[in-house]
């Protein structure tokens, strides 16, 4: 499964992959020019050189105009795979900014749909990024930890406080006395039932952070 960090990468990586293409597609666009520059001066002096010197002594009207042949229709064959390549290059350019731009509103559309989820809990914005919400979640996690360690803590130590009252004093406890132990042993039980809760719904938003990640990784109909 992707993280957050790897989805970025192979951004940059198509981002990088277009901008290869652009510059292959800028550098045939230029050969292409020049073999069409090249093609028209050899056809041209291919002709002129294949006139008799007796035919160019006549009037302009009579010279016969002579064809090159196979190098022509090669040089011309090679022009066209060339127009091909640019024009492949250039859709393919264009599909990969067409996916860059989806993938990016469909990220930026989840986030804020996550965010608004969270914002009532957390201390995130608009601009907050996947792995700032992350970074937010587990140090709220860590601090509903330490604060129900410390409530724990003091718990116990009240209760071996009366416990040890009870076994220096060997009158019967107090109704009053009975009232504090159960009262504090319902407290427990309650944070531990939080504490459980806490930790249920840590699981759920570590799940729906890898969710998030999954799907926003771009549809690609073409091969890199």
């Amino acid at each position: 499964m992707n993280t957050i960090n790897e989805l970025n990468e192979q951004l940059l990586v198509m981002k990088d992959r277009c901008e290869e293409l652009d510059a292959e597609k800028q550098f045939l666009s230029i050969e292409l020019e020049k073999r069409c520059v090249e093609i028209d001066r050899e056809h041209s002096k291919q002709t002129i050189e294949k006139v008799p010197s007796n035919i160019l002594r006549q009037p302009f009207k009579e010279v016969p105009i002579h064809t090159s042949g196979i190098n022509v229709e090669d040089e011309r064959k090679e022009l066209e795979q060339l127009r091909e390549t640019v024009a492949l290059l250039t859709s393919q350019c264009a599909q990969l900014d067409e996916a860059n731009r989806a993938w990016q509103q469909y990220q930026q559309a989840e986030l804020h749909v996550f965010i608004s989820k969270l914002r009532d809990f957390l201390p995130i914005t608009e601009s907050t990024s996947f792995d700032e919400v992350a970074q937010h979640i587990i140090d709220q996690v860590i601090k509903e930890r330490e604060d129900f360690n410390l409530r724990h803590q003091a718990l116990e130590k009240e209760l071996n406080h009366l416990r040890s009252e009870s076994g220096i004093n060997v009158q019967p406890m107090q109704p009053s006395d009975v009232d504090i132990v159960n009262q504090l042993n319902e407290e427990l039980l309650a944070i531990k039932e939080a504490y459980k809760n806490l930790d249920a719904e840590k699981q759920l938003l570590v799940i729906q952070l890898e969710s998030l990640s999954t799907y926003a990784e771009p549809k690609r109909t073409i091969g890199m």
